[in-house]
């Protein structure tokens, strides 16, 4: 992977890059409103992992290590502009985990931490795990435990043929992930859940308030726990914000899609 897999917006002036990384078996296109939604001082950067999107034909990574070093690779020549990162479910851990990095790397700190629908990262998983159940069973918990996973994924052995592999992958990185304790980021962590999501609860949330001895903000919103996927929910208006409050922008969200 290298710096040319980020899909970004060129025009106007940024003053800082805002990376978004997917949730499990997910895509950056759930970022694809967010262009024309922030205002111009805000250039938008989705990072998408291996074997999905225009990276396809490489391999599938299912260790946290690996992935958090091909996400730095691909940032090379891209941190010369402040920057936040934002990441929904796996991607909240995979921004957290990709900030801790940097900083050890090149000493930088984001200037706002975004992370929805995670615990905190040193939080155990109280779910058993799933990633290395065979093929039937695997389906069928993931049905199960992620409502939000299009039915029609399951439904079409094509679909399913591709998918499953990535999921598995995914899930591996989630389930084999083992936290380390390191200092707090002095930067704002803003922290997003959904208020019917019954896999994370609001104290797991709140458990992100002891990664930072800077400002800590949660907000929840109706919905289960793909709320991200509701463009009237005001969170890209809330990380606008936080934005401008810090003094990065001057304007907020703009209305509509």
């Amino acid at each position: 992977m290298n710096r040319h897999s980020l899909a970004a917006r060129e025009e106007g002036k940024p003053r800082l890059r805002l990376f978004c990384l997917p949730y499990a078996g997910g895509g950056t296109s759930v970022y694809s409103t967010w262009n024309r939604r922030l205002p111009p001082e805000v250039q938008v950067c989705t990072l998408p992992f291996p074997g999905r999107e225009q990276l396809w034909q490489e391999a599938l990574l299912d260790r946290f290590e690996a992935l958090i070093e091909r996400l730095v690779g691909a940032l090379e020549g891209r941190l010369d502009q402040p920057y936040a990162l934002f990441g929904h479910s796996l991607g909240a851990l995979v921004a957290f985990e990709l900030a801790r990095r940097l900083r050890q790397l090149y000493g930088t700190n984001p200037v706002c931490l975004f992370v929805s629908g995670r615990q905190a990262p040193h939080l155990a998983d109280r779910l058993p795990p799933l990633h290395a159940l065979p093929a039937g069973e695997f389906v069928e918990q993931l049905r199960r435990r992620y409502n939000g996973i299009p039915q029609a994924i399951f439904e079409n052995p094509e679909w399913l043929r591709f998918f499953l592999p990535v999921l598995r992958a995914d899930i591996a990185l989630l389930e084999t992930y083992e936290y380390t304790g390191e200092r707090p980021f002095t930067c704002p962590i803003c922290v997003f859940g959904g208020l019917k999501d019954s896999l994370i609860g609001i104290e797991a949330l709140e458990a992100w308030r002891v990664h930072t001895v800077g400002a800590f903000q949660l907000q929840l919103y109706p919905g289960d726990h793909f709320f991200i996927h509701d463009d009237k929910l005001p969170l890209v208006a809330v990380i606008a914000a936080q934005l401008h409050s810090e003094g990065w922008i001057q304007g907020g969200a703009h209305a509509g899609v």
